[in-house]
């Protein structure tokens, strides 16, 4: 039983992790993009459309608009207490049984559903 909880609790933490770096990135790398990682906004924007383009279709979708308005809510309610970058996130609910959570460049953040079920409230998704 402890180990269950502590399996969730790191994944929580890693959800958190995923989130703020993912969240907070945007504002952050893309500040320094150009000399850190020697690539600018613009190309920062089209690396992450091609990594959506390539990624969404080997992805199932949650198709229930409560869950997808729940996880965007509460990610929206998110973004808006940390340093933002010029591109607002977009988060998506992927159908998949692993406790996991991830995110691209330029704000594409993807929950999938058990992550979403695992948390037993709100702040626990949060976290």
């Amino acid at each position: 039983m402890m180990a269950k909880f502590q399996a969730a609790r790191l994944a929580r933490l890693a959800l958190l992790l995923t989130m703020v770096f993912s969240l907070s990135g945007c504002a952050v790398l893309g500040s320094i993009s150009d000399t850190l990682f020697m690539m600018s906004p613009q190309d920062e924007i089209e690396f992450g459309a091609k990594a959506r383009a390539q990624i969404e279709p080997k992805l199932v979708m949650e198709q229930n608009p409560a869950v997808n308005a729940y996880v965007s809510g509460l990610g929206n309610r998110l973004w808006a207490n940390t340093p933002r970058g010029d591109v607002p996130p977009r988060f998506h609910v992927v159908k998949d049984k692993e406790l996991n959570a991830f995110a691209i460049p330029v704000g594409d953040v993807y929950v999938h559903t058990r992550t979403n079920q695992a948390a037993d409230d709100e702040a626990e998704l949060a976290v």
